[in-house]
């Protein structure tokens, strides 16, 4: 008998990418958003029902962030996605996240964009957690664990495809990744003074979305 071939059946593909302008967009945009925080406390965000998180979408001077990195790293990706160079242009629906030690925002997809994505302004590696995704076939895996079937992975390599993942995400680092996967925040670890603060992103086609209007 030849040895079995363990394969990791549809593994998604997301990208992760350090934003060489970082130092400046947090020197920058940081102060502007800490102050908006401080000033307006209960902002809170119109889809959060069951979650504390505050948002602002606010686009002037200091918080557009967007750069041909960002752009860069979109088109790039869902070209890969797609298996050949799209011909349409994107729209990006961007907006910052803020959470204060206590914060914490609820499991949710993006439905109905092409792909998302949040990039870390602020985050304390020691202390905050960064977006922890789930895997799609969540129910499924706990379905075989109510039915005494034990399933615990002992390799370290199945971990992130069974259980929640976060991917070890840092400060000044972007996430890609399709629009339907399920993820949430924490509350911080420890309390603590700073804030977390995200800027996360919806991609759409642009055609689309003047169809809309």
């Amino acid at each position: 008998m030849t040895t079995p071939r363990l394969e990791l059946l549809f593994p998604t593909p997301v990208v992760i990418a350090d934003i060489e302008r970082h130092k400046e967009y947090k020197e920058k945009a940081l102060p502007l958003l800490e102050k908006k925080f401080k000033d307006s406390p209960n902002q809170i965000a119109p889809w959060a029902l069951m979650e504390h998180t505050w948002t602002t979408y606010e686009k002037d001077e200091g918080l557009n962030i967007w750069d041909e990195q960002f752009e860069k790293l979109v088109y790039d990706y869902i070209n890969y996605m797609n298996g050949s160079p799209i011909d349409w242009k994107i729209h990006v629906d961007s907006w910052f996240n803020v959470h204060d030690s206590n914060m914490y925002m609820e499991q949710h997809h993006h439905g109905g964009s092409i792909i998302s994505g949040i990039y870390y302004l602020q985050l304390d590696k020691d202390k905050d957690f960064p977006a922890t995704f789930l895997n799609p076939s969540e129910q499924q895996i706990e379905r075989w664990q109510s039915r005494d079937c034990d399933f615990s992975p002992a390799m370290e390599g199945l971990f992130a495809s069974t259980f929640p993942n976060y991917l070890n995400l840092k400060e000044g680092q972007l996430i890609l990744f399709p629009s339907y996967l399920l993820h949430f925040v924490k509350r911080s670890r420890h309390q603590h003074d700073k804030l977390r603060v995200s800027y996360a992103f919806n991609i759409e086609n642009h055609t689309n979305v003047i169809k809309k209007k």
